[in-house]
C-alpha cells in the first residue's frame, strides 16, 4: 500500500498538468479576502515545485525543437537576466525572483503545447474551465449576498461585499473581482455544450447553473466599476462575432464581406454603448434595493424615520468627477522619466518603486504601472520590449492563420473562444497589472490561455524527437519509412 502511495505521490509530482491546475488555483485563491496570505504562502511551495517540472521538461520535451519560439523567449529571459544584473545593487534577489516566474510561465504554463499528449492538454483545458466556473459563480454568488444583507464587512484589514462604492465581492479589489468575472464568462462559454466529453468523470456543470453564472458575473463586471474589464468584455464579444462571421463568410466576394463588416461594425458599437447604459442602470439599481432593504430593516427596529433615512446613503459606481484614466497617464509620464535613463536594458520590474522615489520629484502614485506592455518596456528596456513583441506578433500570426483557415475539425469552437480572448486581453493589458511581471491570477491565468491555444493550434504537429529518422533506423536496424520510437512518456493523467 504504502508502495503504491509512493508511486502515485512521484507521477503527481513529476505531472506538468498537476502543477498548472495548482499552480492556478492557489494563485486564482490568493485573490480572496481573509485566506490570502495562506495561498500566497501555499503559492511559494508549489513554485518551489516548479523546479522538478522544468527539469523534466528540458530533460524529455526538448523545448527548443517543440517548444514554438523557444529561441526569442530564451533571448527575452537572457536579457531580463543582464538587467539584474547590470542593477545588481538594487533588488538582485526580487528580479531574479520575477525572471524565474517568467520562466515558469514561458517554458511550462505556454510551453504545454510541447508536451507529446495533447489530447491530454486539452481534457486539462476543461477540467480547468469547469473547476474556475464553479468557484467563481459560487464566490460572485456569496459576494452578491454579502453585499445584499450586509452591505459591506470589515475584518482584518480586509473589506467584503461593497469598497468604496464599488462591488468587490469577495477578492480584495474590485478589479480583481471584475477581471475574475470576465475569466468566468469565458470558462462558461468554453463549457457550454462541450463540457463532459469523453470520460465519465468529467460531468458537465447544469446549464441552469452556467446561466445564473453568465449572470452574476456580468453583474459583478458591471457593478465593480472597472472600465478595463468592461473593455476586455466589449473586445471578447466583438473578436468572436467578427471571427465567426469571417469564417462563414470566407467564400464571399469582396463586397459582401464588406457590407457585412460594415454591419457587424455598427452593432459592436451599438453594443458597447448599451454595455456602458447597462452598467449604469444595473448600479443604481442594485443601490436601491440594497437601500431598500435596510431602510425595512431599520424602520423595524426604530420607529424614528431620520434615524432610517440617515442610514440608506449607498451609492455604487464613481461620480464623475474621477479623473477618466486613474492615474495611469500620470504613470505613464512617470514612467517616461524612468525610461529615458535606461532606454536599451531597462531597470528590471523590482526597482521600478525604488528608482521612482529615488528619481522622480514626486514617486508614483500607485505600486504598479498599471500597463503590461509599459512594464516590460520600464523592466527590460528596449530590447526586451522588441524580443517580446516580435514573439507576441509571431505567434498571433500563426493563430490567425489556424483560425481563418481551419475549417470543420475537431475544435475549432474552442479555437475561436481562445482567439477572442487573447484578442481581449491584449486591449486589457494596456490598462492593468497585465502580461508578464506579476506573480497573480491576472497574468498566469493569459499563459494558460495562450498555452492551451497553441495546444489547439499545433494538436496535429508530431512530437520531434532530438535523434533524426536515419540515425535512429541505423542504430535500431529499422526498415525503411519506419518511423522512430517515442521517447517515454512522463506524467500521469490527473484529469
Amino acid at each position: 500500500m504504502s508502495a503504491t502511495l509512493k508511486g502515485t505521490a512521484k507521477k503527481f509530482l513529476w505531472d506538468h498538468s498537476a502543477f498548472r491546475c495548482c499552480y492556478l488555483l492557489c494563485l486564482f485563491l490568493s485573490s480572496l479576502c481573509f485566506v490570502e496570505l495562506g495561498f500566497q504562502i501555499l503559492t511559494g511551495v508549489v513554485m518551489a515545485w516548479s523546479v522538478l517540472i522544468l527539469i523534466d521538461t528540458f530533460r524529455n520535451l526538448y523545448p527548443g525543437k517543440n517548444l514554438k519560439y523557444f529561441g526569442l523567449l530564451s533571448a527575452f529571459i537572457a536579457s531580463g537576466l543582464v538587467t539584474a544584473f547590470l542593477h545588481g545593487e538594487d533588488n538582485l534577489g526580487l528580479n531574479l525572483v520575477m525572471m524565474y516566474h517568467v520562466t515558469v510561465c514561458f517554458f511550462i504554463v505556454y510551453g504545454m503545447h510541447a508536451e507529446r499528449d495533447k489530447e491530454k492538454v486539452r481534457r486539462e483545458m476543461f477540467f480547468m474551465a469547469k473547476i474556475l466556473a464553479f468557484l467563481i459563480i459560487t464566490f460572485a454568488v456569496a459576494g452578491m449576498l454579502v453585499a445584499l444583507v450586509f452591505t459591506r464587512v470589515k475584518a482584518f484589514s480586509y473589506c467584503i461585499g461593497l469598497m468604496d462604492n464599488r462591488f468587490t465581492g469577495l477578492y480584495t479589489n474590485p478589479n480583481i473581482a471584475a477581471y475574475v468575472s470576465v475569466v468566468g464568462l469565458v470558462c462558461i462559454h468554453l463549457l457550454y455544450g462541450k463540457a463532459g466529453e469523453g470520460s465519465s468523470s468529467q460531468k458537465p456543470l447544469p446549464r441552469w447553473f452556467l446561466n445564473i453564472g453568465i449572470v452574476v458575473n456580468v453583474l459583478t463586471v458591471f457593478l465593480s466599476d472597472s472600465n478595463a474589464s468592461m473593455v476586455f468584455l466589449m473586445v471578447y464579444g466583438t473578436a468572436f462575432l467578427f471571427t465567426r462571421m469571417y469564417r462563414k463568410n470566407s467564400s464571399c466576394r469582396g463586397k459582401v464581406l464588406v457590407r457585412k463588416t460594415a454591419v457587424m461594425l455598427l452593432v459592436a458599437l451599438v453594443a458597447a454603448v448599451g454595455c456602458f447604459a447597462l452598467r449604469e442602470a444595473s448600479q443604481l439599481g442594485m443601490a436601491k434595493t440594497i437601500n431598500a432593504l435596510h431602510q425595512s430593516n431599520s424602520v423595524s427596529v426604530s420607529s424614528d424615520a431620520s434615524t432610517s433615512a440617515s442610514q440608506v446613503l449607498v451609492t455604487i459606481g464613481r461620480d464623475g468627477n474621477y479623473e477618466i484614466s486613474s492615474g495611469r497617464l500620470d504613470s505613464l509620464q512617470k514612467a517616461m522619466v524612468l525610461y529615458q535613463k535606461n532606454p536599451i536594458m531597462g531597470i528590471g520590474k523590482g526597482n521600478i518603486l525604488e528608482y521612482g522615489n529615488r528619481y522622480l520629484a514626486r514617486g508614483f502614485q500607485f505600486f504598479d504601472l498599471h500597463n503590461g506592455y509599459l512594464t516590460i518596456l520600464i523592466s527590460c528596456g528596449t530590447v526586451g520590449l522588441g524580443l517580446f513583441l516580435v514573439f507576441a506578433v509571431l505567434a498571433a500570426r500563426k493563430v490567425a492563420k489556424t483560425v481563418f483557415r481551419r475549417f470543420s475539425q475537431r475544435g475549432e469552437r474552442e479555437l475561436v473562444i481562445l482567439f477572442s480572448s487573447l484578442c481581449a486581453y491584449a486591449v486589457y493589458a494596456l490598462f492593468e497589472r497585465a502580461l508578464l511581471f506579476d506573480i497573480t491570477f491576472m497574468v498566469v491565468s493569459f499563459w494558460m490561455l495562450f498555452g492551451y491555444t497553441m495546444n489547439e493550434v499545433f494538436a496535429e504537429e508530431p512530437f520531434l524527437c532530438p535523434v533524426t529518422v536515419r540515425s535512429r533506423m541505423k542504430r535500431t536496424k529499422e526498415p525503411a519509412g519506419a518511423l522512430p520510437a517515442l521517447t517515454r512518456r512522463t506524467g500521469n493523467d490527473i484529469i
